[in-house]
This record gives C-alpha cells, structure tokens and sequence, in this order.
C-alpha cells in the first residue's frame, strides 16, 4: 500500500496485511539503489497520514521498515500488533564497507521529516538485519559527510508494547539516530536482543563490534567531512517506562 501526500489510511479491528514483500533495486556493485518506495515498506509506505486502532501486519518484508515505512508523514498506533516482520540483507554479512546496508525498522521505520506517536498495541518478534528491531529513527551512517543539525523526526510513546524484537547490530526494540529524538512516557520494552554487528566497519570486510542496545539504542552525533563528530545526537526522554529482561 501507497499513500501519497495528503492520503489518509486507517487500519482498524479485522484488518490483516500479510506476506508481503518490497524487494529493492541493486546496482552493479550489488547494493541498494534507492529508487522512489521501492524496497522502503513491506506493507505500507507512507507520505501522508496512517492510523492504526487494530489489526494485523505481519509476515511482511522490504529493505527498510518490513512492516511499515513513513517518510515525510505520521503514523499514529493506537492499537494492533506489528509481528514478525523483517527488513534484510540483500548482501553477505561479511561484503565490503563499501557497500553499506541501510537496512533498518524490522517493524516500522521513521525516516525524515516525520512523526510517530504510539499510544497502544504491540509490536513484537520483528526482525533487522541491520538496526532498530521493532522501530527504527533513521538509520546510522556511518560515512564523512553524514552529520545531522538539527531534529528532523520525532517518536512519541504513551503505553503499547515492544517485545521480542531483535537487530543484527543496534536497538533490539528501539533505534535512535542522530537528529531524531523520543520521547517516551509509558509503555513496556521486554525480551528485545541486539547483537552488536555493524556493515560499516573500515577493516575486518567490513563489520566491527559496536554498542548494541537490546531495549532502546541511541546514536551519537554523526561524521563531518573532516571525520570530526559534529551536530546533534539521537535524543532519548523516559517519564515512566518499563525496560526489562532484554
């Protein structure tokens, strides 16, 4: 599913989006070729408005946010689950850095100039071959060039559920990138994983250890051209929340 700017979607009790599959474009090196929404969203991608008060996305699949991709729109989730879900690989763990993965969001990705506010519903078992498990803020680069100035996209979480979620590298449950910021003030982060693998490693083919986040990861402020950290950081603001056994 498209929707457009302007487009207004809602997925309410009964609705099932399943099995789906956003396959991206390559280009001769193998890697992603960014190409309009394809490959961006397994079920939805969305430039415009998405409500969901109940139902079903699951089993669906795309290079970022395997469930849902927002871009220049919101997302409200108020109820539902968002399961098993996957954004993946389209190349080797061990390629070269040179083809960095931008895969992230096994449930939803957040990308610029976007909100998302979750007030209820689950989003469980999804899976990230790069970062951000359940729901990823961006997604991190890790290349000269790539600071952010200011806060671009926002996440705002008042109850639901994030469990069972896992990444490859960062933010089992919930990924933060530089100039993206959270706010959460209630919900439940469980038995979420990440594992710490990073695709853009300058040595060892290409992947090194990193900090990992099994609940909630939240990215420092990113590369200027000259290699120096500059700009803002991921932003993380916890009221009341329950983070437990990831």
């Amino acid at each position: 599913i498209v929707v457009n700017t302007g487009g207004d979607l809602n997925v309410t009790d009964g609705t099932v989006l399943e099995y789906n599959s956003n396959k991206p474009n390559t280009n001769s090196s193998g890697a992603f070729a960014p190409s309009g929404y394809i490959g961006l969203g397994g079920a939805v991608y969305c430039n415009g408005t998405m409500t969901m008060t109940g139902g079903l996305i699951q089993h669906c699949e795309a290079q970022s946010g395997g469930g849902v991709y927002i871009e220049n729109g919101s997302f409200r989730l108020n109820g539902g689950t968002i399961d098993h879900n996957y954004a993946r690989n389209i190349l080797p763990f061990n390629s070269t850095a040179a083809t960095y993965r931008t895969n992230a969001g096994g449930g939803v990705y957040v990308s610029d100039n976007s909100t998302m506010i979750m007030s209820g519903g689950t989003v469980s078992n999804n899976q990230s071959s790069r970062e951000g498990g359940g729901i990823s803020l961006g997604w991190l680069d890790r290349t000269k060039g790539s600071a952010v100035y200011s806060y671009t996209s926002k996440f705002t979480m008042m109850g639901g559920t994030f469990t069972g979620n896992e990444a490859l590298s960062t933010g089992g449950g919930l990924n933060v990138t530089a100039g993206n910021t959270a706010t959460i003030f209630a919900g439940y982060f469980t038995n979420n994983s990440a594992y710490g693998y990073d695709s853009q490693g300058y040595a060892n083919n290409g992947f090194y250890r990193v900090y990992s986040g099994g609940g909630i990861y939240v990215d420092a402020n990113q590369w200027n051209s000259s290699g120096y950290h500059a700009g803002v950081p991921g932003e993380l603001i916890l009221h009341r929340v329950v983070i437990t056994e990831n």
